[in-house]
């Protein structure tokens, strides 16, 4: 037998920008003195030594069709010359079985969210649904390691012949740019010889003191199973930054006499403004036709966009009634002939005006009638096209056009389906006919806008009361040139988030949170810092901190329109959010 055995090494490191894995040839000089728990050790330093790579943490080989190689195992019993091994990292070693941990039913767990990076960091010990015991070391996304043992391995710990009481450390940890660890240490029990204990230490960057934790593991050999175990010590975190200190909240309650009064300028929109009553007409003019309001309505619209500084708002006045003969029109309604057939009169021109605020008519654009079809239900515009009434028949139709407005139509569907707010209120529309003898009739029909159906403070409430603890604030600010309303809510949820919504993006802030952006003001030495995730050129959020504590206490709202602007700063709850 050769005295070095030759094997093909395949690693795909977590790091790497591509997903091309490392690939090359190992030569296993003492195969029959080393096992694959050895050469495990042996790769990692060689990849670590001949590519650069750092941070790497191989924890088990497999073979090329996926079976796992047992670390007790000799190289030269188990491998075959040229055969290939993956190489399995911690990194995809947790992904493939952090899914086997309920967290919630650890034995120990010392945790604590780190302020300097905003990370939860913890360490959680137990039994994994498989039943194996593991320890989960969690420091951030690519700071994790997760250990399994077997009721085998932990007897072999507590066996295992070694001068110093430490037997095994499992560790993560960073020095820059704050120093944290995390570490799990099994030590022999010397009073008995079936016991290990596993101490848990917990430093964040935000620390002064470590956190602990000892896990007592009594085993039997016999069954080989896990007799008992208990924690018999678990350190109170002095450095806990979850709840708000007595000094803070004194510091707050200064802090209150020193935040300005809010500040408005600036119209409003009033949206308690009841419609105007309508007045009604009778249809004038010297032909034989006549128009009936009926139950007409008035339906508007705005273009989306202006062209050369101008743009359309769209009429549509539907359900007119016209008839040849009013003199018999409710004898018509029932059904009725009182006449001989006459015959009849047609329609050859539609024309609607508008009244400004001088009194002055003016003409719209494009005026057309709209008639629906009695076979297809389909809506015929006649435009210029004639259109006979007969004489004992009425004809229900609608009648589009247009005003040019100048400047710029309303920004969103909501306020864009109404009359511009240059033209007056209410708005007179005069419907004149034109027959085939040119004699001519006409009807005024007034619109109003509904008043605008604006976001408030009651209503907001309303929106998010299933989900709301305390309503902190509501503010907003009116653009009168858009009918539009900006606004920014603020409220505690019911699982103490702070929650700022601005009606298109909400954004929920957890204490921990809250803790590292404090931080943050401390280190870099700032007292405002805008929220930039939120808001736009129109909406502004600004985080406020103590000048001298750098507590984070209360955020301004800056609220600018093309006609108004509202500033006002909220104070924060601190103490409704432990």
């Amino acid at each position: 037998m050769s005295s070095s055995l030759r094997v093909k090494i395949e690693f795909n490191y977590k790091n790497q920008k591509n997903n091309t894995p490392l690939k090359f040839m190992y030569l296993i000089h003492s195969p029959a003195t080393t096992t694959i728990e050895k050469l495990i050790s042996i790769l990692q330093q060689y990849i670590i030594d001949q590519f650069i790579y750092e941070n790497i943490h191989i924890v088990n080989l497999l073979t090329e069709d996926g079976y796992l190689l047992m670390k007790n195992d000799l190289c030269s019993d188990i491998l075959n010359r040229n055969e290939k091994l993956i190489c399995v990292d911690m990194y995809r070693f947790v992904v493939e079985n952090s899914n086997t941990i309920d967290m919630d039913k650890a034995w120990l767990k010392l945790e604590h969210h780190d302020t300097t990076d905003d990370i939860q960091k913890y360490l959680c010990v137990g039994l994994n649904d498989v039943g194996k015991f593991y320890i989960y070391l969690w420091g951030g996304r690519l700071k994790k390691e997760l250990y399994l043992f077997n009721t085998i391995e932990l007897l072999a710990l507590v066996h295992k012949k070694q001068k110093d009481v430490s037997l095994s450390v499992m560790r993560v940890s960073e020095t820059s740019p704050f120093e944290w660890f995390i570490e799990a240490i099994f030590e022999q029990d010397f009073t008995t010889d079936n016991t290990l204990i596993l101490k848990g230490n917990l430093r964040a960057g935000d620390m002064t003191q470590i956190k602990t934790g000892t896990l007592r593991i009594s085993l039997n050999k016999n069954t080989k199973t896990i007799e008992h175990w208990e924690v018999t010590h678990l350190s109170i975190e002095s450095d806990d930054l979850s709840h708000t200190t007595e000094q803070e909240l004194s510091r707050l309650n200064q802090l209150k006499d020193l935040v300005s009064p809010p500040k408005r300028t600036g119209p409003t929109i009033d949206t308690t403004v009841l419609p105007t009553k309508i007045d009604t007409y009778e249809c004038d003019g010297d032909s034989v036709l006549r128009i009936v309001q009926g139950n007409a309505s008035v339906e508007m619209a705005q273009d989306t966009h202006a062209r050369d500084s101008n743009f359309r708002n769209f009429i549509t006045i539907t359900n007119l009634i016209i008839s040849k003969k009013p003199v018999v029109l409710p004898e018509i309604l029932n059904h009725k002939r009182s006449t001989p057939a006459e015959k009849p009169i047609s329609i050859v021109r539609v024309n609607v005006q508008y009244q400004k605020s001088d009194g002055k008519w003016i003409d719209c654009q494009n005026s057309k009638i709209i008639v629906t079809s009695a076979q297809s239900n389909e809506k015929q515009r006649q435009g210029s096209a004639i259109l006979n009434i007969e004489p004992d028949k009425i004809v229900s139709v609608s009648i589009e056009t247009a005003i040019l407005v100048k400047g710029k139509p309303n920004r969103s569907n909501d306020t864009r389906n109404r009359a511009h707010r240059s033209l007056p209120q209410p708005l007179k529309l005069k419907i004149i006919l034109t027959d085939n003898l040119t004699k001519t009739c006409s009807l005024i029909i007034e619109q109003i806008n509904e008043p605008l159906q604006l976001i408030t403070k009651e209503i907001f409430g309303m929106k998010w009361k299933n989900e709301m603890k305390k309503l902190i604030a509501f503010i907003y600010a009116d653009d009168c040139e858009y009918d539009e309303r900006i606004y920014i809510g603020i409220y505690l949820s019911n699982n103490d988030l702070l929650v700022v919504d601005d009606g298109s993006k909400r954004i929920w802030m957890q204490k921990s949170q809250m803790r590292t952006m404090q931080w943050n003001a401390k280190k870099n030495k700032i007292t405002e810092e805008s929220a930039s995730f939120l808001g736009d050129s129109q909406t502004k959020i600004i985080w406020l901190f103590d000048s001298e504590t750098y507590l984070f206490y209360a955020l301004r709202v800056e609220l600018t329109t093309t006609t108004s602007q509202t500033i006002e700063t909220v104070l924060l709850p601190l103490d409704e959010m432990d």
